[in-house]
């Protein structure tokens, strides 16, 4: 499987959605991982971080869209939660609320657990 991830063009997004670290364990999985070039410069992570974990680093951000089989964006966030209760400090997380949020009850190892068999077919 062919994970992409390309860079945010919103105005003002700094995130990035995948770590070095993450990258590593996707590659040790058997995930190959494309990257665009300064992903990670805003979280103070370089480039060669993203290659040395065994992501291909790439400039063209329109064939990384095309070529993936799987793109991590951030744009929409998914949430995994067993329901929409307070979690134990009792607080409600803001980020629940979003407009780019969807929420996906459950458990969620069971269902990333599922995700990934869908996409191994």
């Amino acid at each position: 499987m062919l994970i992409g991830v390309p860079k945010e063009k919103y105005a003002g997004e700094l995130r990035c959605p995948l770590i070095p670290q993450s990258v590593k364990r996707m590659c040790a999985a058997g995930a190959k991982v494309t990257v665009e070039i300064g992903l990670g410069s805003h979280s103070g992570y370089a480039d060669v971080e993203y290659s040395d974990a065994g992501a291909t680093v790439s400039d063209d951000h329109d064939a990384i869209i095309a070529n993936s089989d799987m793109l991590l964006r951030l744009r929409t966030v998914f949430i995994l939660k067993r329901s929409m209760a307070a979690g134990f400090s009792g607080v409600d997380n803001p980020l629940f609320f979003g407009e780019n949020t969807r929420m996906i009850f459950g458990d969620a190892k069971a269902t990333i657990t599922g995700l990934v068999a869908e996409f191994k077919g």
